[in-house]
């Protein structure tokens, strides 16, 4: 029982009038708001106050409970009664309530706010909270947060047989200033918190919004930075070929002489300089394939410079022969040289570390045996395009080609160059692998009979030509029977074994 304090709050009169056990209901904090009709306010686990001066305040709890005990059983004990006696004579009991519906809880925090110039609600600062008691309320256990209660003189007209009970409207708050019942502009509350509802909905769209603006922008600017990076890499790339082509250029001579031990140290040095060679770009580093290292090697040392990639079953020359390897064996007796001519790269100067072209099957033959090695079959050539896995349209992928990764005829023959390109110039058309030139720059020769199975006049070529322009002939299942005395510009060598 409860009476009035005169200070906003009330005073405990007698703690058990009522010789019975409430019933205890653990409540989910969504479901408060119904449960206590009286008019608890309360919003998923947020209830919300009225404090002094005026400050509104905003309680976050957990583990809430109703305790509550049936209005038939609200009959005060003989010793209540005693006891209401004697406290009756020491004040007005006029006021007094007797509780029979209780919201316990843990206070977790207090939050206090008032309005603004714009009629909004701000949060009050940590100084300025501590200002009032109400705004720095929690708990270690369950407090009262909010009740029901039934005036006194009705209670005690229980225990004189009286039957039907009103209880009227509830007039009281629990010292947790939670708003229980009392003149309460619902309107007006409806109306604060459907604007405050909208104003959290638009700063939260506003903040999604700026997030994926920012997100956007952020991904545009990383691939604007590695576009410009990679613009930058290959110009590096670039500039360094040309500068180990200018020193290659100015050792033909050397090449075309049998090596001696005057011209050894000095191919040598050209490996030591370029053979290890690589571009750094920012934190990205790129190694480099300078042509001229394999030419120079071949000289050097014959066809066990020919850099061989390891696939499933076989290896495969990780480029077309070059004009330099097959020079050696043309040196030594063993192969014919091929035809001459305008796009012929034999007997061209500049072109050593060009694909060997204008070579029919035969001569292709004698300088795989020479080398150690052989033609590829047509299995062999697809599983090398393929990176030794399943059908892929080209070496790299499935993007179309461009001069990006193949020599091709796009602005004009070999890319405007109406030529050849040493060969491994476009490693962004290379296998998963790294094997160079699959695509474009030369046909190659395979043992793969014509279409007449069995036939010897004709040989399968695979790979696409540096004068072809068409996707379909270029991807990695185009191919086309050559005569076997055929000596295209568009035809090389290629190795396995």
């Amino acid at each position: 029982m409860l009476v009035p304090n005169g200070r906003g709050g009330h005073d405990v009169v007698v703690e058990a009038c009522i010789d019975a056990e409430p019933s205890v209901s653990i409540m989910s904090q969504s479901s408060i708001a119904t449960t206590l009709a009286g008019g608890v306010s309360a919003r998923l686990g947020m209830v919300r106050g009225a404090a002094s001066a005026g400050v509104e305040k905003r309680l976050s709890f957990v583990d809430p409970e109703q305790r509550t005990l049936p209005l038939g059983d609200l009959v005060p004990t003989q010793a209540c009664l005693a006891s209401v006696a004697r406290a009756a004579t020491l004040q007005d009991l006029s006021q007094a309530i007797v509780l029979h519906d209780v919201l316990v809880a843990i206070i977790k925090n207090t939050v206090c706010t008032k309005a603004d110039a714009s009629g909004g609600m701000v949060a009050l600062g940590s100084v300025e909270a501590s200002a009032f008691s109400e705004c720095v309320q929690e708990s270690d256990g369950q407090v009262p947060l909010g009740y029901k209660a039934v005036p006194l003189s009705k209670v005690q007209a229980m225990s004189g047989g009286a039957v039907p009970i009103d209880i009227g409207p509830v007039t009281e708050r629990g010292e947790a200033e939670v708003e229980v019942g009392g003149d309460v502009d619902f309107a007006e509350l409806a109306r604060r918190a459907a604007q405050a509802k909208a104003v959290r909905e638009a700063k939260e769209e506003a903040l999604v919004a700026e997030q994926a603006r920012l997100e956007a922008q952020e991904r545009t600017a990383a691939a604007a930075l590695a576009e410009a990076q990679r613009a930058r890499s290959a110009a590096a790339r670039q500039q360094l070929l040309d500068q180990a082509a200018a020193d290659l250029r100015q050792l033909q001579p050397l090449l075309e002489m049998a090596l001696s031990p005057e011209t050894k140290p000095v191919l040598e040095a050209y490996i030591d300089k370029w053979g290890s060679a690589k571009v750094h770009v920012d934190d990205l580093t790129e190694d480099v394939d300078v042509p001229g290292v394999a030419v120079v090697r071949t000289h050097l040392g014959g066809p066990a410079y020919i850099e061989w990639i390891k696939l499933n079953d076989f290896s495969v020359s990780k480029s077309e022969v070059t004009v330099a390897q097959y020079r050696v064996c043309v040196k030594a007796g063993a192969c014919s040289p091929p035809d001459t001519g305008k796009y012929c790269n034999w007997g061209r100067s500049g072109r050593e570390d060009h694909p060997i072209n204008c070579v029919d099957y035969q001569q292709a033959t004698t300088f795989a045996a020479w080398a150690g090695a052989r033609l590829p079959t047509g299995d062999e050539w697809k599983a090398a395009a393929y990176g030794g896995g399943k059908y892929i349209p080209f070496p790299w992928g499935e993007e179309a080609p461009t001069c990006e990764r193949v020599v091709m005829d796009e602005g004009g023959w070999g890319c405007g160059r109406d030529s050849t390109w040493p060969v491994c110039s476009k490693p962004a058309g290379n296998s998963k692998q790294g094997v160079c030139d699959l695509s474009g720059s030369l046909f190659e020769w395979t043992r793969e009979p014509g279409l007449n199975s069995g036939s010897t006049r004709t040989r399968m070529c695979r790979g696409g030509g540096w004068n072809r322009s068409k996707p379909r002939m270029l991807n990695t299942v185009t191919q086309f029977a050559m005569p076997v005395p055929t000596r295209g510009l568009h035809v090389g060598i290629r190795l396995v074994k």
